[in-house]
């Protein structure tokens, strides 16, 4: 409309493109790539939290994480290299697999590079030089950690030879999950403990590596959103679980090299009901306080199996929340497309 408001019905995504079956998915998008760029915006959509998913046919090859893209009309992703204690994926390294899915991918696919924080005092320099010599890997755009998940605590001295690591290379971005887990309180995930207390979910425990490392970019994954409120007798149904959300804006608010990332607050389950409850309540705060140039999608969807649309399913509800919220077709574009050009130089 004339105040550049957008609303649901004119919301719409490109045609699903038709593709032949003498070529591949990557190279019909590749000859396609304008068909893939949203309604009203001027860049492609990128989904920055993709992972390796064990349930496609070959998890290291890029054919499936591409269908998943083409689905949800995303014609870049990144995928995320994990790496925790328990043993080793049947695909072998975590940083490898991620490359190797980036180089094969025809430029449409990026990967973060990760480390093992478990027996630090043993292998910590390794695990370093390691990450090191990835981030100098073309197709690698940055460092992804998952503190809650490894229990390395955000205040933890790693972290900070972490992020030396990564301000002297040449993809000096940190994404970090900050926010609790879906798998608090419980404490477990697969074989490994979950730490859920402040020092592994709150942002504001990495502020001093913001205030030192202000020429590396700290990506804020989730945006603090509190998954599984540690004491859930406190639980109210339908409450915002926004607990630390707050901090995260504010370090948004504050530092300009601070950034949200919107992943799985609006995961939903295959019949397309959400997950959470305060998805709304985040996109209406970022908004309200003026961090939407700040703010990515990311969707961390692609876990099931082959072809239950999870990606766009997020999308599409992240879409609708943002323009119900008041979002200008400019801001939208930001959320989807912009922010994360810019921040990772795709």
């Amino acid at each position: 409309d004339h105040q550049g408001r957008m609303t649901l019905q004119q919301w719409r995504l490109p045609a699903l493109m038709i593709l032949s079956s003498s070529i591949s998915t990557a190279q019909a998008a590749e000859t396609n790539l304008s068909m893939m760029i949203p309604h009203g915006c001027t860049q492609t959509i990128v989904e920055p939290h993709l992972h390796i998913n064990t349930r496609y046919e070959n998890p290291i090859e890029p054919d499936e994480y591409l269908s998943e893209l083409d689905d949800a009309h995303i014609f870049t992703g990144i995928v995320l290299a994990v790496y925790g204690p328990s043993n080793p994926r049947q695909y072998g390294d975590e940083n490898e697999a991620v490359l190797q899915i980036a180089n094969r991918s025809k430029g449409r696919l990026y990967g973060f590079a990760s480390l093992n924080t478990s027996d630090w005092d043993d292998n910590g320099e390794m695990q370093l030089a390691q990450l090191s010599k990835y981030l100098e890997q073309s197709g690698i755009v940055g460092v992804k950690l998952a503190p809650p998940h490894t229990c390395f605590a955000l205040d933890d001295d790693a972290m900070l030879q972490i992020a030396r690591v990564a301000a002297s290379s040449s993809a000096p971005v940190m994404f970090i999950h900050v926010g609790s887990t879906p798998f608090c309180p419980e404490g477990r995930l697969a074989f490994s403990n979950v730490c859920c207390t402040a020092r592994y979910i709150d942002p504001l425990y990495l502020e001093p590596l913001v205030q030192t490392f202000a020429n590396v970019t700290w990506v804020l994954v989730h945006a603090g959103f509190d998954f599984a409120l540690a004491d859930t007798s406190f639980v109210i149904p339908r409450t915002p679980r926004t607990a630390f959300t707050s901090n995260a804006i504010s370090m948004a608010e504050k530092y300009p090299n601070v950034y949200l990332e919107l992943s799985a607050i609006f995961a939903s389950h295959v019949n397309g009901t959400l997950k959470y409850f305060g998805g709304d309540a985040v996109v209406k705060q970022i908004l309200d306080r003026s961090v939407v140039s700040k703010t990515m999608f990311g969707g961390d969807a692609n876990h099931g199996m082959p072809g239950q649309n999870n990606t766009r399913r997020n999308l599409e509800s992240l879409n609708a929340s943002m323009i119900e919220a008041g979002y200008t077709t400019e801001q939208v574009c930001r959320v989807l497309t912009g922010t994360a050009h810019e921040v990772f130089k795709i």
